[in-house]
């Protein structure tokens, strides 16, 4: 992947992911965010140039539910707000640097623009900390 935006609300079975390649999966640009279920969850492969955060929420979160990304310095990199159920997440966009650290926080409220639940903006007043990521390349 190059450029561009692809959201993903991926299957809520196990057996499957919201990402499924047969080979390699590099990123170089543009911003990738897919929620699904944890028992096939893939990200973009390690040699890849853009960096990518991946992560499993540890039990299902509802169609509806907030989730934010926040970098180091508080502002939110991705907002998301479920169309379906999920239990892992994966953002990768120019936003997100590799070795830097981002808090995970449940509910909040997406704002600005957004396509299919992914905004580059959010609100996390009344959300919960729900642990923190190191964001890999």
């Amino acid at each position: 992947m190059t450029g561009g935006t692809v959201v993903v609300s991926g299957p809520t079975e196990d057996m499957n992911g919201a990402i499924d390649v047969n080979g390699t999966f590099e990123i170089s640009g543009g911003i990738l965010v897919a929620a699904g279920s944890s028992g096939m969850a893939e990200a973009p492969d390690a040699s890849s140039t853009q960096a990518t955060l991946g992560f499993g929420l540890g039990g299902w979160q509802e169609a509806g539910s907030v989730l934010l990304v926040v970098a180091p310095d508080g502002t939110v990199v991705a907002g998301f707000e479920a169309t379906k159920a999920y239990s892992s997440f994966v953002v990768s966009s120019p936003e997100v640097v590799a070795g830097e650290s981002y808090d995970i926080y449940l509910g909040g409220s997406v704002t600005g623009d957004t396509l299919g639940g992914y905004s580059a903006e959010g609100d996390s007043a009344g959300a919960t900390l729900q642990g923190t990521v190191v964001a890999g390349e």
